[in-house]
């Protein structure tokens, strides 16, 4: 691996949050989209707390990929590609740009993961190799990989600094130099969001001191929360109706 290399999650460049939420939830299907796309935190009014999603997001299986659809981070991707590419030619970099597309937690057929990848290589073409592997959180160290990427694009985060935060107390588990692409929220519920904007009632960028605090560990990027939200409008699911009346087949 080496510095022209894009670590990302597939729970990045799918979006598996609304595709969660509305399987969990069909019946509050317009609760969910009222808040969905400008939400400020992972928690949906009248739908979900953000301890629940977070809970529901860590157990979340396969069947949430049925009705993903790809982010707006693909875009991101493919400006990597394209600039990586530029730098090749304008300096003396030999090394083309690659991807690793990480699988975990879905244990997916071969078949499946085709279809993932003609999808992605339909948004940005086919000039870089995709790499697959499936890499729990506490395999994705700095000692190990990280410090050898150029960057790695996750959505939870959080979720992650949480598993290994332990380990950035060793030097050696520190990646200054590695970006980690990541959307704008905090896991905090929606009152206390406001909070974390006003110190002293002076009104601050609670990001700029997260990515400052840890800029030791790793270069933290956040961008816009949209990026990480599906491309396209989903269609509200069906809903059978339940009867008590059982009518034998004919």
């Amino acid at each position: 691996m080496d510095h022209t290399t894009l670590l990302l999650e597939i729970d990045s460049i799918l979006d598996t949050r609304l595709s969660l939420l509305v399987q969990r939830f069909p019946d509050k299907f317009d609760e969910i989209l009222t808040s969905y796309f400008t939400r400020q935190t992972n928690e949906i009014e009248n739908v979900i707390s953000y301890e629940d999603f977070n809970d529901l997001y860590r157990q979340r299986d396969r069947s949430v990929l049925h009705n993903a659809v790809m982010t707006k981070t693909i875009l991101l991707v493919k400006d990597f590609i394209e600039t990586s590419l530029e730098n090749m030619v304008q300096t003396s970099v030999e090394l083309p740009p690659k991807l690793i597309l990480n699988l975990y937690p879905y244990e997916l057929s071969s078949e499946e993961v085709k279809h993932i990848l003609t999808s992605m290589m339909f948004h940005i073409g086919n000039k870089v190799d995709i790499e697959v592997a499936y890499l729990k959180h506490q395999e994705i160290l700095p000692s190990n990989m990280l410090n050898s990427l150029w960057g790695y694009l996750k959505f939870d985060y959080y979720n992650w600094l949480e598993d290994i935060g332990e380990k950035f107390k060793d030097n050696r588990e520190r990646c200054p130099d590695t970006k980690l692409i990541t959307p704008a929220y905090f896991p905090v519920k929606n009152k206390d969001m406001a909070k974390l904007f006003v110190q002293d009632g002076k009104r601050i960028d609670p990001f700029f001191y997260f990515k400052t605090g840890l800029s030791y560990i790793i270069d933290i990027e956040f961008t816009e929360k949209a990026m990480f939200n599906r491309m396209w409008y989903i269609e509200k699911p069906e809903i059978e109706e339940s009867s008590e009346e059982t009518i034998p087949p004919e």
